[in-house]
């Protein structure tokens, strides 16, 4: 009945990878929007509270942040794949 069984052997390999990739991209995602999330209502409120601040400083303040938030991220996915990588 399968008149192609290369198709199938090649979704039975490909198919865990893409799900892989695909939970792995999702969960880097949320993982730095709960991260970044009070570091961009910090950078609203400064923003909305201040007038003298310029476009330039809230540009800075934000690239800041998400400097934090990045190392954050990157700590806790190093952790994690030690967690799975070591017995």
């Amino acid at each position: 009945m399968n008149k192609n069984p290369n198709s199938k052997q090649f979704w039975r390999l490909a198919g865990p990878i893409l799900l892989y990739w695909a939970i792995d991209f999702f969960a880097k995602f949320l993982i730095e929007m709960i991260v970044l999330a009070p570091y961009m209502g910090e950078v609203m409120s400064k923003s909305l509270t201040s007038e003298s601040m310029t476009q330039q400083e809230i540009m800075e303040l934000a690239l800041k942040s998400g400097e934090k938030a990045a190392e954050i991220v990157e700590f806790w996915e190093l952790l994690l794949y030690l967690q799975f990588l070591l017995p």
